[in-house]
């Protein structure tokens, strides 16, 4: 009976997982609809005229370039000669080159995946990205279609999924190459997992429901219903003791609720961070380069989101290293190349700072390390020393390669750490001053947070005093395998 009891609730619970994975397929379809229709109504031309097709992919925000294929299946536009074509027309032929050269006939190939032999979607990866094509038949035969930005097929599907926590079930939306697009709620273990496909306008794509099994929780019940028993032998005798517990009891509750409500907040706050950085760098994309006012004002709003994003990610990578669920997973890294790319995001917060940010690099370095790990540990390195490394006017960042190891050393002239807390400034919310008056702002969890990280990689993170005695110079080293 019990068995059967177990099965019962067992298909009931995968049904209820099926029901909510449904909900959310509907919402992503209904999104897909709307998408479809309105970039169908944009492509229902009745002119095919180079300066009319150009001016759309200049004007319209949810394209970046049109072609047309003919009913033969040879492409008409962007032109044949690459003489004729603008930069931004040879730019998109060059991403889309395999498609192009892969021999089939493009106006037949559309069709694939279940689509409507009139409309539909071709999506592919290229460069590391995800690629998305929309394209739609005209009454004559021929097919006209438009790249779309990913930036803008995501922040609309992003936008349309629930944005608040949920306490009963983990959500999470991954691509064909299996990296998490979005993910909502949170669920507690043990889990029990579902996953099923989205749409067919996007193949490949996985959704996922986890709810916590409540069917080996149910299990157990007759366990909890011995310790009451027992319990209520010992409680009499143990009064006098919960009425002073009950108190601390308290405070730890109410503490541990504001460390929750900051969590849940900082996750939320990732959706709408990733819209503003998505919007704003599509919009600085489509201004001409002649808007110099404009671009300054949008790299300020994408240097200041990434400041953000790097605060929210030290925030929730303290709650989760307190909880133990911090993984790291180590593969092959070009040193090197991502060393170059943090310094390029950083040295437009660096030159407002009146910071020069020199960059010493040997020619190459491979190791095998967990990547968005050491990305994190760097940034938060390099967010220090604009924090506090200004008054310098110069900073270093140096990679210097060893037989089993490799030292990346973050150096400036600003005031300097003394001998005495350079081992403190390591711990959770301890800063040198705490003082509004001096302008620097800050959780003081960057530090302890890239320690800790560092040595989950099997490294070491130490502060020194950098050459010459002025500024301080912050040492990260890591095995090479």
């Amino acid at each position: 009976m019990l068995d059967g009891e177990r099965a019962r609730l067992r298909e009931n619970f995968t049904q209820v997982m099926h029901q909510r994975l449904a909900e959310v397929n509907t919402t992503l379809a209904e999104t897909l609809d709307r998408t479809e229709r309105r970039l169908a109504d944009t492509l229902n031309l009745t002119e095919y005229g180079v300066d009319r097709l150009r001016a759309l992919s200049r004007t319209h925000p949810m394209v970046s370039q049109v072609f047309v294929i003919d009913g033969t299946g040879k492409r008409t536009f962007p032109p044949t000669a690459p003489e004729l074509c603008s930069n931004e027309e040879r730019d998109f032929l060059q991403r889309s080159a395999e498609i192009w050269q892969s021999g089939e006939r493009l106006d037949r190939a559309m069709g694939e995946n279940g689509q409507s032999s009139n409309y539909g979607w071709k999506l592919w990866y290229h460069g590391g990205g995800t690629r998305c094509w929309f394209w739609l038949r005209q009454s004559n035969g021929s097919l006209v279609g438009a790249e779309v930005p990913s930036a803008v097929v995501m922040a609309e599907l992003v936008n349309a999924l629930p944005n608040a926590a949920d306490s009963t079930a983990a959500f999470t939306l991954t691509d064909a190459q299996g990296q998490e697009i979005y993910g909502w709620g949170q669920a507690t273990d043990p889990m029990v997992q579902v996953t099923t496909n989205p749409p067919p306008q996007l193949p490949g794509w996985k959704l996922t429901c986890a709810m916590s099994d409540v069917v080996v929780q149910g299990s157990q019940a007759w366990r909890y219903q011995l310790l009451i028993g027992l319990t209520c032998a010992t409680l009499v005798l143990g009064l006098v003791a919960w009425y002073l517990y009950r108190e601390s009891a308290r405070e730890i509750r109410q503490a541990g609720q504001r460390v929750s409500f900051v969590n849940q907040v900082s996750h939320e706050l990732k959706t709408p961070l990733t819209n503003i950085s998505l919007y704003a760098e599509l919009a600085a994309q489509k201004l001409p380069a002649e808007a110099t006012d404009v671009h300054e004002c949008l790299e300020i709003v994408t240097s200041e989101s990434a400041r953000l994003g790097r605060l929210i990610s030290n925030v929730l990578s303290f709650s989760k290293h307190q909880r133990g669920q911090i993984q790291p997973h180590p593969a092959s890294c070009d040193v090197v190349a991502l060393l170059l790319r943090i310094a390029e995001q950083f040295r437009p917060a660096l030159t407002n700072k009146q910071l020069r940010l020199e960059v010493e690099m040997p020619p190459a370095l491979t190791a095998h390390t967990d990547t968005d790990l050491l990305e994190q540990i760097v940034g938060n390195l390099l967010s220090n020393v604009e924090k506090y490394g200004a008054d310098g006017g110069v900073a270093w960042l140096r990679l210097q390669p060893a037989e089993s190891a490799f030292s990346i050393i973050v150096e400036d002239r600003g005031p300097g750490v003394p001998a005495s807390q350079r081992d403190a400034i390591f711990a959770p919310f301890v800063r040198l001053s705490d003082k509004l008056s001096d302008g620097i702002t800050g959780t003081g969890i960057g530090l302890s947070i890239a320690r800790e990280l560092a040595q989950l990689l099997g490294g070491t993170l130490c502060c020194e005093s950098a050459n010459g005695g002025q500024g301080a110079s912050f040492i990260l080293t890591l095995p090479r395998k």
